[in-house]
């Protein structure tokens, strides 16, 4: 079985376990304690490079010592510390490409089910004013026949009544004046003369 650091996926020359039960290189790890104040990379939780971290002893193949030249030496150890850099940069932009896949997704579903529901309040409020609009059409055509049907019957009856009242007064007024002529003129038979009563 290969151990393999969590964080640049090789297998570390000096490997530690911590009490998250993952396995790192001490070199990055200290590292990336050091830049994220004390929390493990992996799990976020609260670790202690000098109390939390486990050496452990593997078979391992000896490495031949660099030649004592001091500008190759430097030059391996800057190179060293470059790639350290460059894995500790890699593993956060993997894990900030994790995060805002998550994020993109949950994003993308909210806006598909909000244009779902704006949709569909927009098909109801169509139907809506379509609805309106043929009930005040309705309305309105109901109101203009029960005028026409009112007025006119008013109108022609109204006229009508007019004249008949008229004319029955103006007969009324002529039979009237004829019955007192009449009356007038003739003399009742048994009426007693004037001078009787006297």
């Amino acid at each position: 079985m290969t151990i393999v650091c969590a964080i640049s996926g090789e297998v570390p020359d000096d490997p530690v376990l911590s009490k998250t039960g993952y396995v790192f290189s001490r070199r990055l790890i200290e590292k990336a304690l050091t830049e994220n104040g004390g929390k493990c990379p992996v799990t976020g939780q609260d670790l202690d490079k000098e109390t939390d971290l486990y050496p452990i002893h593997a078979n391992s193949v000896v490495t031949p010592r660099p030649a004592t030249s001091s500008s190759i030496s430097s030059m391996l150890h800057d190179f060293q510390n470059e790639w350290d850099n460059l894995m500790l940069e890699t593993y956060k932009l993997r894990e900030s490409l994790t995060t805002t896949r998550a994020q993109l997704s949950q994003t993308l579903y909210q806006h598909e089910a909000a244009c779902r529901v704006i949709c569909r309040l927009a098909k109801e409020r169509d139907l809506a004013v379509s609805r309106v609009r043929q009930l005040s059409s309705d309305l309105a055509k109901a109101r203009a026949g029960v005028g026409m049907e009112t007025d006119v019957p008013m109108t022609e009856g109204g006229a009508q009544d007019e004249n008949t009242a008229d004319a029955f007064i103006q007969e009324a007024v002529a039979v009237s004046e004829k019955l007192m002529g009449g009356r007038k003129k003739r003399k009742h038979p048994k009426l007693a003369k004037e001078d009787a009563v006297k």
